[in-house]
């Protein structure tokens, strides 16, 4: 039985959106570093500078924070009280969402595939690993 919403915990809803902008910067200043520089045009001065400004940071940690509550939100209202069942609901969450919403900026905005299928890839592995997390600690 899934937990009533009102035992959402936001320590690790907090700890979920840690994770969260952990994995988005390894993901953007690590992994795929290189290529978003090539991408992106014209070339935008916070993917040159590697070590993004404090209040991006904390904006981006907030961002996490909302994507973490209202996936947990949906996680305890959906059956999905354990990882497996967590993290296919994050799946669908990035189907439905992320991933339609970059489609479009491909097929609207001329924004390179590649380009986007790495930001769709972020937030795949983003609602996965916050997911998961949520899905496992009470």
């Amino acid at each position: 039985m899934t937990q009533p919403v009102t035992s959402l915990n936001p320590l690790v809803v907090a700890a979920a959106a840690f994770a969260g902008l952990v994995a988005t910067t390894v993901w953007n200043a690590g992994i795929f570093a290189a290529a978003l520089q090539r991408l992106q045009a014209p070339p935008h001065a916070a993917v040159q500078d590697d070590r993004p400004s404090a209040w991006k940071l904390a904006v981006e940690y907030l961002r996490n924070l909302v994507v973490a509550a209202v996936l947990g939100f949906l996680i305890a209202t959906v059956p999905a009280d354990d990882a497996l069942r967590a993290v296919g609901l994050g799946f669908v969450v990035w189907l439905g969402f992320p991933a339609m919403i970059l489609t479009g900026a491909v097929l609207w905005q001329n924004e390179p595939p590649r380009l986007v299928a790495i930001h769709a890839g972020d937030w795949l592995v983003k609602l996965l690993l916050m997911a998961a997390l949520l899905g496992v600690w009470p």
